[in-house]
């Protein structure tokens, strides 16, 4: 059906403080989402092996569940639809570069098909790669000026009645593996771009610039760290990696150690806890049923309680 996991729309607004009537005031908003690679793939965590391989489960040729997806995404968010990707692609022989690879060749095969105006447009973006051999964190505030730029953001300065001073249109989706780490860096720099902007927007800013030791832009780094570790400890049962992270005047690198204490935690949780929370979430959702399924502790994976026979409608 196109949905994936761990997608997820956060949603940051600006709202000025004499908008409670609703009727004066400045009223701002910016939608960015992340999710999975809409492909048919996953991972089985075992207590022995940290990075379990990628395997394909199910045959897609027609790509039908990917159109699903982005069929979704364009009926909710309109165009354009900027696709972000963040995994690796300098190791070719890697389970990560070859996800990126498929996922890749599916964005250039739909665009193929696609008239202009509801192409994708994709910009892969090796995090890992680019950390050893340039000022990663100068690249991601490019990179988000771009995105900010191409769907802009929605403004009204008369919440309760009147047309909007703007509007956004389109969406930039952020994935990397799991979408957690990575996602949660640049989706910060994508929400500080758009801050920027709005403050320029108000007049309270000259020009959309802002120095990072400057608490309002902590104030929003840590806002975006605690939406990170929630969504983490949902999905992966730690709080999320913070390599990158805003300490002092401009982002740095998190020490070593808590990174490994980090990793630790969640080798754990998904080796140990992971099997028995899908099972409640299943159940719960009532997407496993006991009487008509057989037991789940028979089978070594779940993806058949999920995935519905494919139909090839385009």
């Amino acid at each position: 059906d196109g949905q994936v996991a761990n997608e997820v729309e956060t949603e940051q607004l600006l709202i000025e403080d004499c908008t409670r009537q609703l009727s004066q005031g400045h009223v701002m908003s910016f939608v960015q989402i992340r999710g999975s690679v809409p492909l048919f793939w996953s991972q089985e965590a075992t207590a022995i092996n940290p990075k379990p391989p990628i395997v394909y489960p199910r045959c897609d040729p027609t790509l039908s569940a990917t159109r699903l997806h982005f069929k979704d995404l364009l009926e909710r968010y309109g165009t354009p639809q900027l696709v972000v990707n963040l995994m690796k692609a300098r190791k070719v022989d890697s389970y990560e570069a070859r996800l990126s690879k498929h996922f890749e060749s599916a964005i250039e095969r739909m665009n193929r098909e696609l008239p202009s105006p509801v192409r994708m447009l994709y910009r892969p973006f090796d995090v890992k790669n680019h950390s050893r051999s340039s000022d990663v964190f100068v690249v991601f505030a490019k990179l988000a000026e771009s995105v900010v730029s191409r769907v802009g953001f929605f403004h009204t300065g008369q919440p309760s009645y009147g047309e909007p001073r703007r509007v956004q249109s389109g969406v930039v989706r952020t994935n990397c593996v799991d979408c957690l780490d990575r996602t949660n860096v640049l989706q910060f720099f994508v929400g500080l771009e758009v801050f920027k902007q709005q403050l320029s927007a108000l007049g309270l800013l000259r020009e959309p610039r802002l120095d990072y030791d400057s608490s309002v832009v902590g104030f929003l780094s840590e806002m975006y760290d605690l939406m990170g570790d929630h969504l983490a400890l949902q999905y992966a049962g730690s709080v999320a990696h913070k390599k990158y992270q805003l300490l002092g005047c401009r982002p740095r690198m998190m020490p070593t150690s808590k990174e490994l204490k980090t990793s630790i935690t969640r080798h754990y949780s998904n080796s140990f806890h992971d099997i028995e929370k899908q099972a409640s979430v299943n159940l719960f959702l009532g997407i496993y049923k006991p009487l008509k399924h057989p037991r789940l502790w028979d089978f070594d994976s779940d993806s058949w309680v999920h995935h519905r026979p494919l139909r090839n409608d385009f």
